[in-house]
């Protein structure tokens, strides 16, 4: 028995729907000669059926995992150890800026200046993937309405680029549009009111009597009235934070980037992944 093949579909979000703004620190003249911007190279890369991933992380963060080319040749799976235990690559830049926005909200990350992040792309080859499949180097998993493919580099493993993937690396600076804008409130902004516009599209297109149901849920559950401060409930996903304009208070009153800088720089410093690991492991 066969099925139809799954359709691709690209995202309603781009980076200016977020209210963010990106300056190319690095372009690769091999696959982006025209120096085009992260969505119009993520709709380039998309019309040509490019392998195309993207990571976004706090500026700090970034820096502290790459040489001072910031640029790098390696991809390291216990990027975000020990909060977190994987390095997860998105296919649009948009929803790898949503996936840092997850982990900062999960305290996963977390940053002194959010008024600016890194952007990466790269373009892999698809034989080297394969193998990395196979030896288990990265894994790929669907997540969301429509099946957006993720990649995943597990702690314990590395993401070695080939010479032809690190020719295609190229890195963007993410700052919101207004000055001194930060972008978790741009991000959380956004989600906010998209969700509200859809959330009420579709309500209004449903039948009455489901309609009625909905509203009496979402009023015992959800009590959305203007100046009810919203509790966090508990769930795992930043979902829960849906509707919640004071998501940034909630990041900024437990962001502790003292400890934060002692568990991270403990355990990078006493790990030595690299030296115990064969070149299979590591490809």
């Amino acid at each position: 028995m066969t099925c139809e093949p799954t359709i691709p579909t690209m995202p309603k979000f781009t980076t200016g729907s977020l209210g963010l703004l990106t300056r190319a620190i690095n372009m690769s003249r091999t696959v982006n000669s025209k120096g085009l911007g992260p969505d119009e190279f993520n709709n380039m890369s998309f019309d040509n059926n490019m392998d195309t991933w993207w990571l976004a992380l706090p500026t700090a963060l970034y820096s502290a995992i790459t040489p001072e080319t910031e640029l790098p040749t390696t991809l390291r799976g216990n990027t975000m150890c020990p909060r977190w235990d994987e390095l997860i690559m998105s296919p649009t830049p948009s929803t790898a800026i949503c996936n840092m926005f997850y982990h900062a909200t999960e305290l996963h990350i977390e940053s002194n200046n959010w008024q600016q992040a890194k952007l990466l792309a790269l373009c892999t080859n698809s034989a080297q993937q394969k193998r990395r499949i196979g030896n288990g180097t990265i894994n790929l998993f669907n997540r969301g309405y429509f099946m957006e493919t993720q990649m995943q580099v597990e702690a314990g493993h590395f993401l070695n680029l080939t010479t032809d993937e690190f020719s295609t690396v190229q890195l963007w600076s993410i700052t919101a549009n207004t000055t001194g804008g930060n972008i978790l409130q741009k991000i959380a902004n956004a989600l906010i009111n998209g969700l509200e516009y859809t959330g009420m599209q579709a309500l209004n297109r449903m039948p009455t009597q489901v309609q009625q149901h909905l509203n009496q849920v979402s009023e015992n559950q959800h009590p959305l009235q203007q100046g009810i401060q919203l509790p966090y409930w508990g769930a795992k996903t930043s979902e829960r934070f849906r509707g919640n304009p004071t998501i940034l208070e909630f990041v900024n009153a437990n962001t502790n980037m003292a400890q934060y800088n002692i568990d991270f720089n403990e355990y990078h410093g006493a790990t030595r992944e690299d030296a115990n690991m064969d070149e299979e492991t590591k490809g």
